[in-house]
């Protein structure tokens, strides 16, 4: 079993570079577009437009958290440093 760690989910902006990061959390996880989708809760033509810059809402911004904590690095890859550096981060 993967020991979780606590982590805050960041208020405000995603990174700029959000679409790059999630494409990284999806090399890292393994898996192909389709089931990495199906992962964090929503259909593969939403995780699309991610990765043409639109941001993810709500649940879907959940899911891909609760995902990216489950894959070794994850939380760095989707946030980096800065973010857990941070104050909300620590």
């Amino acid at each position: 079993m993967i020991a979780r760690r606590a982590v805050p989910y960041p208020s405000g902006e995603l990174p700029e570079d959000f679409p790059q990061r999630l494409e990284r959390l999806k090399e890292a996880s393994g898996l192909p577009w389709d089931a990495f989708a199906e992962a964090v809760g929503v259909e593969r033509k939403q995780v699309l437009r991610w990765r043409r810059g639109t941001d993810p809402s709500g649940s879907a911004y959940h899911g891909i958290v609760e995902l990216a904590r489950w894959i070794p690095g994850g939380i760095d890859i989707l946030f980096g440093e800065d973010f857990l550096a941070s104050p909300e981060g620590s």
